[in-house]
Order: structure tokens, then C-alpha cells, then sequence
């Protein structure tokens, strides 16, 4: 089989309410987000509709009940909030597995990165994050790490790790020369 129909096959388990939400909006936005269509509604294939109208034409396939539970229990006000979360502007990044893995990563989203970040510290016998910021090698092992292990951004290390990014930047910077 081809890479790419390789890649087309894969499945990810949703294990969290806030990851499948995501997902769907990643879903929906990427027609947009490939310039096909500037709206998620005016993509044919799309999925989108069936959760805004209530006829049962759309895709059997779909718990829009269920998704649009999650938003409000009165209906209208659940598609009203449907159709904000999606159109809202997000960070969601849903890589290819295989491509991040490949590059050595390890770590594809934050709540993973934290659970890191509690093993760095125990590792390194630290019981509090502030505290290990403050050791400026560890700190930079640790921004380092997350650098190469993860497909976080500058930014997303930053705000984890409570410093501004330019902390982020230095360190990588500092590791590399080393």
C-alpha cells in the first residue's frame, strides 16, 4: 500500500470529551483551512450541516445529539455554541503520528506535556516547578526536551512552563551551541 493511504488508515483512540470536540472542529475547518470553501457549511461532504439542522437526513453515522449536548441542553442554544466553538479561532494541531514520530517526537499535545514535565521534575528530585525554573540548567534541559520531544510551540512551552517565550527561545539556543 502507498505511504499515503498508509497515513489515511491510521486511528487515534478520543480518550476526552475536549480532545473530541477538537477533533470535529478540525474536521469541519479543513476544507476551509484548505481553501476549498471560506465556510465549513458550504463544504458538500462535510458533516457540519447535520449537527445545525434537526431533520434526520444527514448522516446516520453521527451522535449530533450527543455533541451538541455537550454544548447546552436546549437545542437551539446547543447549535448557536456549535457553531461558535467552530468558528472560533483555535491552535488545534492534529499531526500525522507517523510523520511526528519519525522526527523523534514523542508528545503531541499539552496534557502529555505536562505529565512530562511531572517526570522531569521527580527525575530530577524537584518537587515544584517554580523551583526547577529557577536552576537555569535544568531549566534549559527541560525547555530542550520539551523542544525535542514534543510538537509544541515556542509559545505553548512557554505558557506551560510559565515563562515568556523568549526564555524558551535562549535556552534552545543555549543547548544548541552546548
Amino acid at each position: 500500500m502507498p505511504r499515503q493511504m498508509r497515513k489515511l488508515s491510521k486511528s487515534e483512540v478520543i480518550e476526552s470529551d475536549d480532545y473530541l470536540l477538537a477533533a470535529i472542529r478540525y474536521v469541519h475547518n479543513n476544507p476551509v483551512k484548505a481553501k476549498i470553501v471560506t465556510d465549513p457549511s458550504a463544504y458538500k461532504w462535510s458533516s457540519y450541516n447535520d449537527y445545525l439542522n434537526r431533520d434526520d437526513l444527514g448522516n446516520e453515522g453521527i451522535e449530533k445529539e450527543m455533541i451538541l449536548g455537550m454544548f447546552s441542553a436546549d437545542r437551539a442554544k446547543a447549535v448557536e455554541l456549535f457553531i461558535d466553538y467552530t468558528n472560533r479561532s483555535n491552535e488545534d494541531v492534529f499531526i500525522d503520528h507517523e510523520d511526528a514520530s519519525e522526527k523523534g517526537k514523542t508528545i503531541f499535545d499539552e496534557k502529555s506535556a505536562r505529565v512530562f514535565i511531572e517526570n522531569f521534575l521527580k527525575r530530577n528530585r524537584e518537587v515544584d516547578l517554580t523551583i526547577l525554573l529557577k536552576n537555569k540548567s535544568l531549566r534549559d534541559e527541560l525547555i530542550s526536551e520539551l523542544r525535542c520531544k514534543t510538537s509544541l510551540s515556542v509559545r505553548q512551552i512557554a505558557d506551560l512552563l510559565g515563562v515568556n517565550r523568549g526564555v524558551v527561545q535562549r535556552a534552545q539556543g543555549r543547548m544548541t551551541k552546548e
